[in-house]
């Protein structure tokens, strides 16, 4: 039974993917110190509470970015055993209310066009490694409606080879092996 129970842990250690973990422990911290300021417990959330803290949101967010902070209320009380306060008229009305009253905005990001890797293309020097490699990437990105996550770091340190495009296929090769 325990080798099969930490096999059960493991499997829901990785539900989520490392940045989604990352942003749902932003939403968590977020709600906690709401829940902390007007003193509840952090579940069960009643519909008013839950409505004040769609109010408390807006003071930092927009509203595209309620729906994603709410979805640790429902992850909380999912894992509670209990039903999430988010499922009711009232919620849906206020949520409908904010929207209106907060407005939607949309930032779509811009598509790689061929005008623009043209101007890549004539930045670079095809006779230099790094810069053939570059450009291989750019070419992958644009062929594949990829965004710019999927072939870069952000930084040099949060590299990881098995989420950027990478020389070495040999990594991916044995992740998919295990």
């Amino acid at each position: 039974m325990t080798t099969l129970d930490s096999i059960v842990a493991k499997f829901r250690n990785h539900t989520y993917a490392e940045s989604t973990k990352k942003t749902y422990q932003n939403y968590l911290k977020s709600y906690m110190e709401f829940y902390r300021r007007i003193n509840i417990a952090l579940v069960p959330l009643s519909p008013l509470n839950l409505a004040r803290y769609v109010a408390y949101l807006p003071a930092r967010l927009q509203f595209n970015s309620i729906n994603n902070y709410l979805s640790i209320i429902r992850l909380l009380h999912l894992e509670a055993g209990i039903t999430s306060p988010l499922e009711s008229f009232f919620m849906d009305s206020v949520l409908k209310g904010a929207k209106r009253v907060l407005g939607c905005t949309v930032h779509s990001k811009l598509p790689l066009t061929p005008k623009i890797l043209n101007e890549i293309f004539t930045l670079l020097s095809l006779s230099s490694s790094k810069d053939l490699c570059f450009w291989a990437a750019c070419l992958v990105a644009f062929f594949s409606f990829l965004r710019k996550s999927n072939l870069f770091a952000p930084s040099l340190s949060a590299f990881d080879p098995l989420r950027q495009l990478s020389r070495k296929i040999s990594l991916f090769m044995q992740r998919v092996s295990d």
